[in-house]
């Protein structure tokens, strides 16, 4: 990507990252699954993962990996910092990350050095998919894979928001590459409005909060603390199908040579494993 992201996570207050961890652990109890469950992430891991790897972002739910896998962890925090920032979760499940880097750009890590990289519940965070999977395709090698799940978004609280199409994605990617701010800007600002009139309606009501309709003068005052904070959010909304699409664009266009080996649903994600080429 040509813009480096300023990371929303420096700027998290109130509704941000720690809101969304708690929000996402409440609705994946509801249906009666341990925190971090889903599609069955242990069986998937033997089955596609070997040598030294990343896993970006896992604070307090790692993938399980095989004994004679090697994970290095990445995160724009220490654990130190991520105690403070999630009080909520037990200090002693929070791993204490190998790597400080934004997960999304990686630059810091070498060209073709890793057998894999792990992202669970971490791609719909930025506003450039493509440019994302560009980028943890960059430092994996021929023959490594990317194990990505995102959630399916019907399943969540961001049920009743705009599916996010391939062009959109591809769109996002060209703006950029261009490096237009203005309508990258503008972009954000639409997926920012999303959020406020449904996903955050729906989180405050999931967690038993009373919930009035802002005014469109309260809309547009959140709508500008998150754009000046670019506050981490669920920019885009995938299901089981669109994030098919997705990995089978990349696989053509992004990592010519590459393919989807595995992609398994459960009742609320879904995990893609592409093998590149």
């Amino acid at each position: 990507m040509s813009i480096p992201r300023q990371t929303a996570k420096r700027a998290l207050r109130g509704v941000g990252l720690g809101f969304l961890v708690d929000a996402r652990r409440a609705w994946i109890e509801r249906r009666g699954s341990s925190t971090g469950s889903g599609v069955d992430r242990a069986a998937l891991a033997r089955r596609h993962l070997c040598g030294e790897g990343l896993e970006i972002g896992a604070l307090h739910t790692p993938i399980p990996v095989p004994a004679d896998v090697v994970v290095r962890f990445v995160d724009l925090f220490s654990k130190a910092d991520n105690v403070a920032r999630f009080p909520d979760l037990p200090p002693d499940e929070i791993i204490e990350p190998d790597v400080l880097e934004d997960g999304f750009e990686l630059c810091s890590v070498e060209t073709g050095s890793q057998d894999f990289v792990i992202a669970s519940h971490v791609l719909e965070h930025s506003p450039n998919p493509i440019g994302v999977l560009e980028n943890w395709s960059r430092v994996t090698r021929a023959g490594g894979v990317l194990y990505v799940i995102v959630p399916v978004a019907e399943r969540c609280f961001d049920a009743g928001r705009e599916a996010t199409t391939l062009a959109h994605w591809v769109e996002d990617a060209a703006l950029y590459a261009r490096g237009d701010r203005g309508a990258i800007r503008d972009r954000n600002r639409h997926h920012y409005l999303e959020w406020i009139r449904i996903s955050e309606r729906q989180i405050f009501q999931d967690q038993g909060h009373a919930f009035e309709p802002p005014s469109e003068e309260a809309v547009e005052m959140r709508l500008g603390e998150l754009l000046e904070a670019e506050v981490e959010i669920h920019f885009h909304t995938f299901s089981e199908a669109s994030f098919r699409e997705l990995l089978e664009y990349f696989c053509r266009e992004g990592r010519p040579g590459s393919r989807v080996v595995d992609l398994r649903v459960s009742d609320h994600e879904v995990l893609g494993v592409v093998e590149l080429g």
